[in-house]
């Protein structure tokens, strides 16, 4: 009866450092994922106490891409040059580029 109940000491205490490992293991994640779930929590108590296009422009308001877009939007002088068709290659060095290439293509000697 005495081992029994040694074993049964020594089964709770393993249970209990099993529990704790779990509990800080949780805890472990949850910080790791803590701006995530922040993120979520926020988003759905703005889902039901705002309209969705009031959520849609806080989204993007955030989204780097769309930062970017608008910046980009906003200097002319980058929009115009994305925008801008390449500049076609003159005709000396569209002739020069191709002549290297045919002389590479003739086999040394003949």
């Amino acid at each position: 009866a005495i081992a029994a109940s040694g074993d049964r000491q020594k089964s709770a205490r393993e249970v209990q450092v099993l529990r704790q490992l779990l509990v800080e293991e949780d805890l472990a994640q949850f910080s790791s994922q803590k701006e995530a779930i922040s993120a979520d929590l926020r988003e759905a108590v703005l889902a039901r106490l705002t309209k969705p296009s009031a959520r849609a422009a806080s989204i993007l308001s955030a989204d780097p891409q769309v930062i970017a877009a608008v910046d980009l939007a906003l200097d002319a002088n980058k929009y115009s040059s994305l925008l801008a068709p390449p500049p076609s290659p003159s005709p000396l060095t569209t002739t020069a580029a191709a002549e290297p290439a045919a002389e590479q293509s003739v086999a040394p000697g003949l």
